[in-house]
């Protein structure tokens, strides 16, 4: 195209076409890859998502089929106009080529980003709970990753709608104007490149760098006020949890020493007063031994007594069988014994 070896109409519109298409399609694709993705990686995340997959799978399929469709037949028939002549109906078909552009462009840039905003939030959702794990800083590399392209992807989609509706209105003007022709042209040669370098960086961002990068906000500036102040009231938020639950741990602890002091005390309490009532052990002691003393003098006399009885009828016993021994006198012998 640069040295107009081929000099066909028909053949320019289409290679010019074919070109543009491309990068068209690489961020279509890439919407469809991170929908894909997540349906195969985690069905939670991606039902949170979107409402509707197969919604999403036909809006997928038609903003990269129908580029293809529409403006390549809008340039290839420009083309053939042009060669027969017809330069009114190769204009008309020009701008409705232009105009096919502005609508997919912006189409793909605003689903790009109201998809990368929701991703992003249930991203970052998803790393506040996973935030223990070993890889945390892998995932959040590839969280930034992510955010990087989309804010890029977007933009670019975005400002090339922009300049092919002012394209598609003005184009003559812009045309005769030098000056505003080579801004919009250089700017139309140079967005190419440099996003696809950022795109390049950011996929082979490491997590080193990344950490750097980490606290960058690439929303809106309410948006990171807004998370920023949801990250601070979470933090205090958990900051009271843990002092309340410090608290109520702390409470619980002295109301237990308290009770276990309280039970201490009044269980020497109770065993003073019931020493105090029953006497020390020594005092029992001697009890014992002064009951054990009485009941021996007891027995004692009782022994006594019945041995002096013993006695008595000891001496009874003797009295009485000294009488029966004791042989008769002569004086009381009858006389007629001898005879």
């Amino acid at each position: 195209m640069l040295t107009d070896i081929i000099d066909d109409p028909v053949f320019r519109s289409f290679i010019f076409e074919c070109t543009f298409l491309f990068g068209y399609t690489s961020f279509a694709c890439y919407l469809f890859g991170i929908a894909f993705t997540l349906s195969e990686s985690s069905r939670l995340i991606y039902s949170n998502w979107v409402k509707s997959h197969v919604v999403v799978n036909i809006l997928c399929v038609a903003t990269i089929a129908l580029p293809f469709i529409t403006n390549l037949s809008c340039a290839i028939a420009a083309g053939i106009y042009a060669v027969h002549g017809d330069n009114d109906m190769a204009s008309k078909l020009t701008k409705a080529q232009y105009g096919f552009w502005t609508f997919y462009c912006g189409f793909l840039g605003t689903l790009l980003l109201f998809a990368g905003i929701r991703l992003m939030r249930l991203l970052d959702k998803h790393l506040e709970v996973q935030s223990d794990i070993v890889n945390i800083k892998k995932l959040r590399t590839g969280a930034l990753k992510i955010k990087i392209i989309v804010v890029i992807g977007s933009s670019c989609m975005l400002m090339f709608a922009l300049l092919i509706g002012l394209y598609c209105e003005y184009r003559a003007t812009i045309m005769a104007n030098i000056i505003t022709n080579m801004l919009l042209a250089g700017f139309w040669l140079l967005a190419g490149p440099n996003v696809t370098f950022v795109v390049i960086a950011a996929v082979l961002m490491n997590p080193e760098f990344a950490s750097q990068l980490g606290s960058l906000s690439f929303g809106s500036s309410s948006n990171s006020r807004i998370s920023q102040e949801r990250r601070n009231d979470n933090t205090a938020d958990h900051k009271d949890k843990m002092e309340s639950f410090e608290m109520e741990l702390s409470s619980k602890f002295k109301s237990n020493q308290n009770h276990f002091l309280k039970n201490s005390t009044q269980t020497e309490q109770d065993t003073r007063f019931s020493f105090s009532i029953s006497k020390r052990p020594e005092d029992s002691m001697n009890n014992l031994l002064l009951a054990e003393t009485d009941s021996n003098s007891i027995s004692n006399d009782d022994d006594g007594c019945r041995l002096s009885r013993v006695e008595q009828e000891q001496q009874k016993y003797n009295a009485t069988t000294g009488r029966v021994r004791t042989p008769p006198s002569p004086s009381r012998t009858h006389p007629n014994s001898f005879s």
